[in-house]
């Protein structure tokens, strides 16, 4: 756990937003079909994904200030040292009251060889090599904000293990996530 949240720390470090986890898990129905399994969905605190065999997630509201605004997801599969792939996700108070492409644009600058900032499905999302790496090499970010709070999302998945499906899969539950990701 220790171990986990210093990863965290760090990976919000590289985005100059502090972090920490907590475990909780759940399950509801998802779609099947008769070719192809999908597992249930996973159900944290804010949202629900299909999680790939091997990968755990862990989530925390309050995780710096103790305003339950704040809220940090990590999903990820570890490896023997470290992670090999990791989505996390932030819901954060939007302190300044910016927009998506502000605060995507801000992010870009804290990494490396960051590429441009650009809007695809409602989010303002870059390539970048975060300062501290959960598993290595790039990292997609995307933002999404509203005057009163900001999604941050950042997969790191350099071998291609699942971490673009846990995305697609995700799912928000409550109403401030819903209200910051929805579907275009």
């Amino acid at each position: 756990m220790k171990r986990l949240a210093l990863l965290c720390l760090a990976l919000l470090l590289c985005l100059a937003v502090p972090a920490a986890a907590a475990d909780k898990t759940g399950k509801h129905p998802e779609k099947q079909t008769q070719k192809e399994h999908i597992p249930p969905a996973t159900s944290f605190e804010r949202f629900s994904a299909v999680l790939p065999q091997g990968w755990t997630g862990e989530d925390q509201s309050g995780f710096h200030s103790g305003d339950n605004r704040e809220y940090m997801l990590m999903i990820g599969k570890k490896g023997d040292t470290s992670f090999e792939a990791a989505l996390t996700i932030f819901i954060l108070p939007n302190l300044k009251g910016e927009d998506a492409k502000s605060l995507a644009g801000q992010s870009a600058q804290m990494q490396n060889n960051a590429g441009p900032v650009t809007e695809k499905d409602g989010f303002w999302s870059f390539t970048g090599e975060p300062r501290s790496k959960i598993s290595g090499g790039e990292a997609l970010t995307r933002v999404r904000a509203t005057p009163d709070l900001m999604l941050i999302i950042v997969s790191q998945d350099p071998k291609n293990l699942g971490a673009e499906k846990v995305f697609q899969s995700l799912v928000p539950i409550t109403a401030d996530a819903k209200k910051l990701f929805q579907r275009p």
